[in-house]
């Protein structure tokens, strides 16, 4: 629904003698989302004896308020007439519409009503029992004279009160002379100035007009305005000048102050004295908070406090400390904060605290640190210096910062020294911010720490450590110890004894204690990433780790392991040992005493290969060897001289094993142990003894084959493809050659099978071992049979079907054959694949068929002949008959 904020305001509604009859109220009315509401509700007042609960007094309903930006107004009493029940405390309860009555209720915090007296009625005898009506002057108590015009003196003993409406109000022989003047009591005092004031004491005098004594002893205000709140012997003595109280303060200038303390003196217009004591503020505006002999005679210049301090420059301040000053006339704004026998000289300086320390550069700052003797001092020199703290410490650059540490020194502008010991930063925009020793020479040289570093080039930098030096522009030596950067542009992370020599060079770390560990950057826009003893000469060379190793080439690199050597034009040496990679873009991956010496050659790793055709590759191993150009070792190879696996022709391979050789363009050898491929384009699979010699020549594995013929084949054992073309398929423990060109030559004492089902070894021919002819696989289980055939048609068709006497084309025509030719047997029996094949199965089928025909047509004539050799024998006995 609404919530509402009360403000109870409550004020008469009459001015009339009598109790009012209303009293106004006001409050404001928001949402539940706190925005204040513009509408009319209807709102009931009730008046309680207790905060909750309790006895109603009174209650009334208005009908409808008007609220107006939350805003609304109501006269409580104007619907029904208040009672005087506000003697005791009662509380008011708001109801806004239908809405459960407002908590907590409001208590009524002022009067509700007063009685006003307007005149004394039968005033007799000091009791007024009536009205009092018109004027008069008094003069009360003894031996006092109320003589000005409209004058009084209200008791007291000898007190004088001769100006007109001047009044004192009591103590003894005290003086109102002048208008509208008062002493209010206390012991011969004087209000001699036109509407002065003392409020009391011994022995003060309010001389000037408006000036006021608050009491005190033997104080003075002598001039218009003038205050003295109390205190003894304090003197104001000039306009608006104040001594707030204390003891012999003077403030002697126009709107001078001096608020508290003993023998102070505020000696110039608007200047001001806190306290303390005999501290004296003798310039316009000046300022004194407190202290102790404390002395500002600069113009807005201000001590805060402490002992013995003085300001002399414009607009200075010293805060606090001992004998601290800014003791020029020229030393405008500038600022001692505390500390002792600190002193700024300049405009603009600032000292924070410390002692000794020394500010004679305009806009400078010392912040702290120095020590007890003016040997230990700190000093600033050049304009908008800077030294935070420490001893002994120096700077004559203009811009020049010391952050502390002892004996550091900025000669150089705009140089920075953090802090350590016998720092220094002698050139423009030099920092040497920390350590011991360390000289930054070189102009925007930074040293960050460390011990005994040198910075000599412009715009170089040491971050820390020990004896490093840089001395070309824009080097840089993060830390480490005895590293040396000689180069425009360099870096050296860290390590010991590392040195660059060339330009746009770098040494990440390493080195070691003796020379021969120190890592050298000899070339420009050479990197070195750490190790020990590693060495770059080329242009664009890098080493990045390892032991010892080099890069020589252009453009070379070595990452890691030891002895390794990039001689080459964008050489590579991966990691490993003893490696080298000697001709351009040659690469060595790992291992021991890999060499690549082919243009672009590669060797991944092993041991003891050898590289030398042009992009060429050896995988690993040991030993291997290639001069062939574009030529592959995957890897293989051995420990003797004997295993070395070798290629001589160019494109050409060995997978691995041991003791093979390539010298065939092309060629191949994928494996095994001393196999060859020397023919063009030649292949040895694996195995031993592998001989491919004939140019397109394979052998497929095996012991002891040779394809010694073009595009020959050999494989199994002993398989010699001795002429073009032939292939040789061989086992056993004889030698199996070719016979002539271009032949399939097999020994298989075994046996031979071809199968033709996709699967399972039912359907196909075999040769059986020892045998001569193929034998087919006609297992029952594995057919389908569609019935028997009949024999009187098939021997029909055979004695029908036409026969030739023929060659085939691809051979001789003196090679002849007899028989059918595919179609006319296709069309005769419809059998077979297709109409230009005929299988062997079909014609010993046909075949069979026929000869059973034969067979029972030969029974059916023996059977017919027995019976007509019957017949002739009856016949012959007949005859002879």
């Amino acid at each position: 629904m609404k919530t509402s904020v009360f403000a109870l305001m409550l004020a008469l509604a009459s001015a009339a003698l009598a109790i009012p009859l209303q009293i106004n109220y006001q409050g404001k009315l928001a949402d539940t989302g706190g925005a204040p509401l513009d509408t009319t509700v209807a709102m009931t007042f009730t008046v309680y004896t207790q905060s909750s609960g309790g006895t109603a007094l009174w209650s009334e309903t208005h009908p409808a308020v008007s609220v107006v930006d939350g805003i609304f107004t109501a006269k409580l009493g104007s619907v029904t007439v208040l009672d005087d029940f506000f003697i005791n405390p009662v509380w008011l309860g708001v109801t806004v519409g239908g809405d459960s009555e407002l908590s907590p209720r409001e208590q009524f915090s002022s009067v509700a009503h007063a009685y006003r007296v307007g005149t004394v009625d039968g005033a007799n005898g000091g009791t007024i029992t009536g009205n009092v009506v018109g004027t008069a002057k008094g003069t009360f108590g003894s031996q006092s004279d109320a003589s000005g015009v409209a004058a009084t003196v209200s008791g007291g003993s000898g007190n004088t009160a001769s100006g007109e409406l001047s009044t004192v109000g009591g103590g003894d022989a005290n003086t109102a002379s002048a208008t509208w003047s008062t002493v209010a009591g206390g012991f011969e005092n004087t209000a001699s100035g036109e509407m002065s004031f003392v409020g009391g004491g011994n022995v003060n005098f309010a001389l000037g007009s408006y000036s006021t004594i608050g009491g005190g002893v033997a104080n003075s205000a002598t001039a218009d305005n003038a205050t003295v709140g109390g205190g003894v012997n304090n003197h104001a003595q000039m306009n608006s000048a104040t001594v707030g109280g204390g003891q012999q303060n003077t403030a002697q200038n126009n709107w001078s102050s001096v608020l508290g303390g003993r023998q102070n003196f505020a000696g110039s217009d608007y200047a001001t004295v806190g306290g303390g004591q005999s501290n004296s503020a003798a310039e316009n505006h000046a300022y004194i908070g407190g202290g102790l002999r404390n002395s500002t005679e600069g113009l807005y210049s201000a001590i805060s406090g402490g002992d013995s301090n003085f300001v002399m420059g414009t607009g200075a301040v010293v805060s606090g400390g001992h004998q601290n000053s800014i003791p020029s006339i020229t030393s405008s704004f500038g600022t001692v904060s505390g500390g002792q026998k600190n002193s700024a000289t300049s405009d603009g300086a600032t000292i924070g605290g410390g002692g000794n320390n020394r500010v004679r550069g305009i806009y400078s700052v010392i912040a702290g640190g120095g020590g007890a003797a003016l040997g230990d001092s700190n000093s600033v020199i050049g304009a908008a210096g800077a030294i935070g703290g420490g001893t002994r410490n120096f700077v004559t650059g203009a811009y020049g910062v010391v952050g502390g540490g002892y004996g550091n020194s900025v000669t150089g502008s705009y140089s920075v020294v953090g802090g350590g010991n016998n720092n220094a930063a002698s050139d423009s925009a030099s920092a040497a911010l920390s350590g011991v020793s360390n000289s930054a020479t070189g102009k925007r040289a930074a040293i960050t720490g460390g011990d005994q570093n040198t910075v000599s080039g412009a715009n170089s930098f040491i971050g820390g450590g020990r004896l490093n030096s840089t001395t070309h522009l824009f080097s840089s030596i993060v830390g480490g110890q005895s590293n040396l950067v000689a180069g425009d542009h360099s870096f050296i992370g860290g390590g010991k004894s590392n040195k660059v020599r060339e330009g746009w060079s770098v040494v990440v770390g390493g080195g070691g204690p003796a020379a021969t560990d120190s890592n050298s950057a000899l070339g420009r826009y050479n990197f070195i990433g750490g190790g020990s003893g590693n060495t770059s000469n080329g242009l664009w060379s890098a080493v990045a780790s390892g032991y010892h190793n080099s890069a020589t080439g252009d453009y070379s690199s070595v990452l890691g392991g030891g002895s390794n050597t990039a001689t080459g034009l964008y050489s590579t040496a991966c990691g490993g040992s003893a490696n080298t990679a000697n001709d351009i873009y040659s690469i060595v991956g790992g291992g021991y005493r890999n060499q690549a010496s082919g243009e672009s050659s590669t060797i991944a790793g092993g041991a003891d290969n050898v590289v030398n055709g042009i992009s060429s590759f050896v995988g690993g191993g040991y030993r291997n060897h290639i001069e062939g150009d574009y030529s592959v070792i995957a890897g293989g190879g051995g420990g003797f001289p004997d295993d070395t696996n070798r290629v001589e022709g160019n494109h050409s391979f060995i997978g691995g094993g041991r003791h093979n050789f390539v010298s065939g363009y092309f060629s191949t050898v994928c494996g095994g142990s001393g196999n060859s491929a020397t023919g063009f384009i030649s292949s040895v699979l694996g195995g031993t003894s592998g001989e491919a010699s004939g140019s397109h020549s394979a052998v497929c594995g095996g012991i002891g084959n040779k394809a010694r013929g073009d595009r020959s084949l050999a494989a199994g054992g002993l398989a010699r493809a001795n002429h073009t073309g032939a292939f040789v398929w061989a086992s056993g423990s004889d030698s199996t050659l070719s016979f002539a060109d271009n032949t399939f030559t097999a020994r298989s004492p075994g046996g031979v099978r071809f199968y033709t089902a996709a699967s399972g070894t039912a359907t196909g021919v075999s040769l059986p071992a020892g045998g001569g002819a193929w034998a087919s696989l006609c297992d029952v289980n594995q057919k389908n049979i569609y019935g028997s055939v009949d024999s009187r048609s098939i021997l029909d068709k055979v004695s029908s079907l036409p026969l030739y006497r023929w060659s085939y084309k691809t051979q001789s025509e003196d090679v002849q054959h007899i028989g059918p030719t595919a179609q006319d047997f296709s069309a005769a029996f419809g059998l077979g694949d297709n109409n230009t094949t005929i299988s062997t199965v079909d014609p010993d089928g046909i075949a069979l068929a026929a000869i059973q025909e034969l067979a029972k047509e030969n029974r059916e004539l023996r059977e017919r002949i027995v019976v007509l050799e019957q017949l002739m024998k009856q016949t012959a006995r007949l005859g002879e008959n």
